[in-house]
């Protein structure tokens, strides 16, 4: 899922390098339906929050992805993790930044907060930075 204004990851032309360029992250955000909320609701709910966080400066874009149950006949035990993982990509000045804006866009009502279950929501949040990426790679 994309923003809803069609706006994109800023990068300055390669030949500038007096323009500061954002720092980019990848947060990965698990999480599990409350006890007593049906995974319809749940998942309808999640799609109704990407949309308003994507809305948010500093957020680009979503990508949800869903743990399906273990089949009949698995001996092999699983691990529990959450059932739902969504990956954010993310630019700002700092991740910090960016969750203290969702934090305050969920207080103030602009982002609806989600009937998670918080044993078991957890987020993480990655740089994307590599010794093997240069500014040659950002050439076209």
């Amino acid at each position: 899922m994309t923003r809803p204004d069609g706006m994109k990851p800023f990068i300055p032309d390669v030949a500038d390098n007096k323009t500061p360029r954002p720092n980019r992250y990848v947060m990965l955000d698990f999480v599990e339906p409350a006890p007593g909320v049906a995974d319809a609701n749940f998942e309808a709910a999640l799609v109704t929050q990407m949309s308003e966080v994507l809305a948010l400066p500093g957020w680009m874009a979503a990508q949800r992805f869903r743990l399906p149950p273990s089949g009949p006949g698995v001996t092999v035990p699983r691990l529990t993790f959450p059932k739902y993982l969504v990956i954010w990509e993310t630019e700002g000045n700092s991740a910090q930044g960016l969750q203290d804006a969702r934090m305050a866009a969920t207080k103030a009502g602009q982002v609806k907060a989600l009937a998670a279950d918080p044993a078991t929501a957890q987020s993480s949040w990655w740089v994307t930075t590599s010794p093997f990426i240069d500014k040659d790679d950002f050439e076209r």
